[in-house]
């Protein structure tokens, strides 16, 4: 998947977030994630989408699983 397409949602309050947070750094540290796809997967995904206007419902794809 793109990281263009994810976007980072914790389970706080049912965990602790710094720890949360650490590991998903560490993880992206390992896979070698460029610091820029990271900055959009915490964050900067979600602030574009909700930027951009809403598609049309003739505009959004459909797709069978």
């Amino acid at each position: 998947v793109e990281p263009e397409k994810i976007a980072y949602g914790s389970d706080v309050p049912f965990t602790e977030f710094g720890r949360e947070l650490v590991r998903l750094l560490e993880v992206a540290a390992e896979v070698g994630l460029a610091r820029e796809s990271l900055e959009s997967i915490l964050g900067g995904n979600l602030r574009r989408w909700m930027e951009e206007p809403a598609p049309a419902p003739a505009e959004c794809e459909l797709r069978s699983s």
